[in-house]
């Protein structure tokens, strides 16, 4: 068997687990403390640790490793953009209730726009006006508010996730699924 073929058969296993917990575990766990997204999280950070023990564990490289963690572990930008975007765009896409969003149309610019980039310069400003406190005298104000914008343009998802599960107003998710969106 090839590298590759073993390279294949691991990842497929991994899906067929983590999928089974997603479908399965997930939505059956009354977990108070911990979210279906925390636990998928969760599962994805174990995964991920076992495949880089997996290609770490034997030195000589009597199995293959090198081959499984140059093929599973590190994935380039492009696998990124061109094969696990493009389906969550469409999903987000293809769920968008468009009356909720066009109705709301002007707190979603708002919030996505205006609030993300005063929240940059906040942050930007604030981090650059303690750096001394932190030991980083060398940073420059473009470096803390790139630093500032990194750290204001947050991804939702475990927000909408609690939102679906305690039901909340629909315009409120609406408005922070199109922001999310934009």
């Amino acid at each position: 068997m090839t590298p590759d073929a073993e390279a294949f058969i691991v990842y497929i296993i991994l899906f067929v687990i983590s999928s089974s917990v997603s479908l399965f575990v997930a939505p059956r766990c009354k977990c108070t403390y911990l979210s279906e997204a925390g636990l998928l999280l969760l599962v994805g950070v174990v995964g991920g640790g076992l495949l880089a023990l997996l290609a770490q564990e034997d030195k000589a490289d009597k199995f293959g490793e090198l081959e499984v963690e140059r093929e599973l572990v590190r994935f380039s930008s492009e696998t990124l953009f061109y094969i696990l975007l493009p389906p969550i765009i469409f999903k987000s896409g293809y769920d968008m209730q468009g009356q909720c969003f066009w109705a709301n149309i002007d707190k979603i610019v708002s919030l996505a726009f205006l609030g993300t980039s005063v929240s940059a310069f906040i942050v930007g400003a604030g981090f650059y006006s303690m750096r001394t406190l932190f030991g980083m005298d060398d940073f420059s104000m473009p470096e803390a508010l790139a630093f500032g914008a990194l750290i204001s343009a947050t991804d939702p998802v475990t927000t909408l996730a609690i939102f679906e599960q305690l039901h909340v107003d629909q315009d409120l998710f609406n408005v922070v699924f199109g922001e999310s969106v934009l």
